[in-house]
């Protein structure tokens, strides 16, 4: 399993991306599942990873393609396991709290044995 540093509410998705490494273990052909807001395109494709983002429903549409609707089932399967991942996180009470500053420095520890 592998764990990043934590980052201020301040910083976007992107920047975070950008600077936690994880492009660094990304290979070719692996593939990355995110919302539409993550807009890392270029950085994956310089890497020939592919970018998963569920299809959303066009305005103008009421139903999704055959083939939407296909893609968009298997992402919510794979979906499903990030969820999980998220619960259990937020399980544990340590997490509940707002952290004075002075506790920073153990922030990445705490959020690392969680």
């Amino acid at each position: 399993m592998v764990t990043f540093h934590l980052y201020p509410g301040r910083i976007s998705d992107k920047e975070i991306f950008n600077r936690c490494g994880i492009l660094n273990l990304l290979e070719r052909g692996d593939s990355v599942m995110v919302d539409k807001s993550y807009i890392i395109q270029n950085e994956l494709l310089e890497r020939s990873v592919d970018l998963n983002i569920p299809p959303f429903l066009p305005v103008d549409n009421k139903q999704f393609s055959p083939a939407d609707l296909k893609e968009t089932q298997e992402i919510a399967s794979l979906r499903i396991h990030v969820e999980r991942v998220i619960s259990e996180i937020k399980d544990f009470r340590i997490l509940k709290f707002v952290f004075p500053n002075s506790a920073y420095s153990s922030l990445n520890q705490i959020w690392k044995i969680c």
